[in-house]
């Protein structure tokens, strides 16, 4: 083999290694990539993960801290008890109809449908207000306020109220 012969093989050889570092160095650098890429994709799992285990201690300390106040307060009765707030707010109840009991996880909920007519905004604000104060656990579900077409100061109300206790 010719001196020029020698120099093209070994430039070819050269040639032929750094093209195969280069396949080698990019099929290494995608693999990095992708390496990175699912690292990335975890971590943000991770965090998803962290925050509603975070809101999962917060509404397990919420729940503890109901049943504690479930135990604490003895059963009440859903009728004196929004009677009494009526009385106390100035509003007359129209209407109380007890809805069926209902059990789930151990905590019974009763409801009653409240109708209040002819009432103004003042006093219905304060009977909420007066309800959502009271030491028992006793929540309002639904409020539907209807503007009266007659008079200009009063309104007619229908409240879902409801209280719990524990079954067990």
């Amino acid at each position: 083999m010719s001196r020029r012969e020698r120099r093209l093989a070994l430039l070819m050889l050269a040639v032929a290694v750094l093209f195969v570092a280069f396949l080698l160095f990019m099929s290494i650098r995608g693999a990095i990539a992708d390496r990175e890429s699912r690292i990335d994709v975890k971590k943000a799992g991770l965090k998803r993960v962290l925050a509603m285990s975070e809101g999962f201690r917060e509404a397990k300390a919420e729940r503890e801290r109901l049943e504690a106040k479930l135990r604490r307060t003895k059963g009440v009765s859903l009728f004196s008890l929004l009677e009494e707030t009526g009385r106390k707010a100035g509003v007359t109840i129209t209407k109380m109809t007890p809805r069926t009991p209902t059990t789930e996880g151990g905590v019974k909920e009763e409801a009653v449908d409240v109708s209040l007519e002819n009432v103004t905004l003042d006093k219905l604000t304060d009977f909420v207000n007066q309800i959502q104060r009271s030491p028992q656990v006793v929540r309002i579900l639904t409020l539907r306020i209807r503007k009266k077409l007659t008079t200009d100061n009063t309104v007619d109300a229908k409240l879902t109220v409801a209280t719990y206790s524990l079954t067990s």
